[in-house]
């Protein structure tokens, strides 16, 4: 037969990360079971760890929070990071600890442990970095800084576009840069489904990359409208309209009046008044 516990005015009891949390008069009170089989034999609980609030973190670990003071707190209810005038913001790759003195990046990389950043703001697989007005990019898969001196630092889709010198460099991963000319633009190929593909342009050549690896295609004067699943893509020069390989090869040359792609994926083609299908 159980003890009554000397718990009174409870509003709410749930269990987070293996702590027992108390809900008493607005406030949280934390406790282990090990503790609460000593409350029942008269050791009170430790009521330095009552809360304004308590969160899930991630596994073994919660979030607390007293009015601005915020904290972490693991489940033998032991402090990684004490409470302090700070805002915590679990991320996919870590813990960003944002306080007045500026901003830590925890739980990714060691030597970004030991340094905090005015700025910090993350995309995708990537997280800029600003400090005394000096811009880095960081590759958050590869746990490295592939650019420490950046003007700007902008994204689309999964590049990442560094400005620096009078010079644009497009990071499409850790190890694979694109170095544009002044003169030179990236255009993304429309497609049904996702994006896959897309150019950089200068004087009118256009070299298409692969958007997920960056390996390079092919090299067309052609301009290039909508890739076709992963194989083909319509092209068009002038008024003019064809269809290319993944090599860039013509397939069907570019010199149809109309090509249309329908919804089942079959193309028609116009030249001359004269139809016929793909």
């Amino acid at each position: 037969m159980g003890r009554l516990l000397p718990l009174t005015e409870l509003s709410d009891v749930k269990e987070i990360e293996g702590v027992i949390v108390f809900t008493q008069g607005g406030k949280k009170k934390l406790a282990t079971t090990n503790q609460l089989a000593m409350l029942a034999n008269g050791v009170e609980l430790n009521e330095d760890l009552v809360f304004d609030d308590v969160q899930a973190l991630s596994k073994g670990l919660l979030l607390v929070r007293n009015g601005s003071l915020e904290g972490i707190i693991t489940s033998d209810l032991v402090y990684t990071v004490p409470l302090d005038r700070q805002t915590l913001t679990k991320t996919s790759f870590g813990l960003l600890e944002k306080r007045a003195s500026g901003t830590i990046v925890r739980g990714l990389a060691p030597e970004l442990e030991n340094q905090s950043w005015h700025q910090v703001y993350y995309h995708r697989d990537w997280l800029v970095l600003r400090r005394e007005g000096q811009l880095q990019l960081y590759s958050i898969r590869a746990k490295k800084m592939v650019a420490m001196q950046a003007d700007t630092i902008w994204f689309d889709r999964s590049l990442a576009f560094v400005k620096s010198n009078f010079e644009t460099k497009v990071h499409l991963s850790a190890n694979r840069v694109i170095d544009l000319s002044a003169d030179s633009k990236i255009t993304f190929i429309n497609s049904r489904d996702s994006v896959q593909f897309f150019y950089t342009e200068n004087k009118n050549k256009r070299t298409v990359f692969n958007l997920a690896s960056g390996d390079i295609l092919f090299t067309t004067d052609f301009e290039l409208t909508e890739s076709i699943r992963s194989d083909f893509f319509m092209a068009t020069k002038g008024s003019k309209k064809g269809l290319l390989a993944r090599n860039g090869k013509e397939l069907v040359p570019v010199e149809m009046d109309a090509m249309i792609l329908n919804s089942s994926g079959q193309i028609s083609l116009l030249k001359k008044q004269e139809f016929w299908t793909l």
